[in-house]
């Protein structure tokens, strides 16, 4: 995976600390954050002005690209300042875009491309004459291929008197003050609701490990189910095998932890394969309010899920159920996968799912109904 970042470095010379500081304050205050001690805080804004430096920069999580396009001519017009904002796309795309308030400047810089952002505007290498020591270097590094979209930052860290490692952030050094914020708490508690936010698209395979996550929308609770269910479990057809448990630790890695179904039968007489945990931790949902980067990131780090491989009988394989379901709000709170779950039935969903893979020209995914029970 590559490097995502935005960030912002403001010209020192004329920008004060604490002007900028209450510009980034308002800002997030009016996106619906508090202002929060470091216990108790979302997520962290945090600002360097080294004293050899000719930039003061401003980091923080929570910012998008759209979040530096908004801040920059604000801070650059309060200030009678420049600023200048960059943006990484997974190392794939990078652009630079200074607005020089004093100068009447707004320069744009394009480096690489990317599949996930359109460029929101054409390069113009030839402004930047004024505003880079070297334009001849400056032109040539724009010219330059990378591997990593962010290294043109360390072509480019002389002409822009802005150090590599404090341009990009990575190697953050110590900080001349940092703000935090809260997204706002809500009042009234709500029962957990698990939903599944991603999903597959494509029905188990006998033998093929499969993974399925899980977040919580409502209130932290303890106390977890996870059931298989279906016709198939009666006479064994199906065995749900390689289970484990799937969670994100502080770090943001991914660690397993196996578990045991067991076959039983509900209180209706269905059977299925179940397994509980009556102290698993459910966290709160992560809230609405916060930016949109800090909200993914924090809904990654609370999502859970199960890691299993299903064997036996490939006839029924569409008919596998995966259910969650929170012991504190069991109806209302559950959620399930199931293959063809958004379709009116099996022969449906086979249908549809042929016609997107061959207009695709993904032949080798297409799916023989004669292979599955659908009826």
């Amino acid at each position: 995976m590559g490097a995502y970042f935005a960030n912002l470095h403001i010209r020192k010379e004329t920008a004060l600390e604490n002007d900028v500081k209450t510009l980034v304050l308002e800002y997030f205050l009016t996106q619906g954050c508090v202002p929060a001690d470091e216990g108790t805080a979302d997520f962290e804004v945090a600002f360097y002005a080294p004293e050899d430096g000719r930039w003061m920069s401003v980091y923080s999580d929570a910012f998008t690209h759209t979040d530096i396009l908004a801040l920059s001519p604000r801070i650059a017009k309060a200030g009678e300042t420049a600023v200048l904002g960059l943006a990484c796309f997974d190392s794939d795309y990078l652009f630079l875009n200074l607005i020089d308030a004093p100068e009447g400047r707004d320069l744009w810089l394009n480096v690489g491309s990317s599949p996930e952002i359109k460029k929101p505007r054409r390069s113009n290498v030839a402004a930047w004459k004024n505003s880079v020591k070297n334009i001849e270097a400056f032109r040539a590094a724009a010219k330059a291929s990378y591997g990593f979209a962010e290294d043109f930052l360390q072509a480019v860290e002389d002409e822009l008197e802005l150090p590599f490692d404090q341009s990009t952030g990575f190697d953050r050094p110590e900080t001349v003050g940092k703000l935090y914020f809260a997204a706002p708490h809500r009042e009234k508690e709500l029962p957990p609701r698990l939903v599944i936010d991603t999903y597959s698209l494509m029905p188990c395979y006998p033998g093929q490990r499969e993974c399925c996550f899980v977040n919580n929308k409502g209130g932290a609770s303890r106390g977890l189910a996870i059931l298989f269910v279906g016709d198939y479990i009666e006479n064994d057809e199906i065995t749900i095998d390689d289970t484990a448990l799937r969670q994100v630790d502080r770090q943001g890695s991914m660690y397993d932890t196996p578990i045991t179904f067991t076959k039983c039968q509900l209180s209706d007489g269905q059977c299925v394969y179940y397994w509980e945990d009556e102290n698993f931790r459910i966290p709160r949902a992560v809230s609405e309010d916060l930016p949109i980067k800090v909200r993914m990131d924090k809904e990654f780090m609370n999502s859970f899920g199960l890691r299993y491989t299903p064997n036996g009988c490939k006839r029924k394989f569409l008919d596998i159920t995966l259910v969650f379901a929170p012991l504190e709000n069991w109806a209302g709170g559950q959620c399930a996968w199931r293959a063809w779950a958004h379709y009116p039935s099996k022969r449906a969903f086979i249908d549809q799912h042929n016609k997107t893979w061959e207009r695709h020209g993904k032949t080798d995914l297409l799916l023989n109904p004669e292979d599955y029970d659908l009826d």
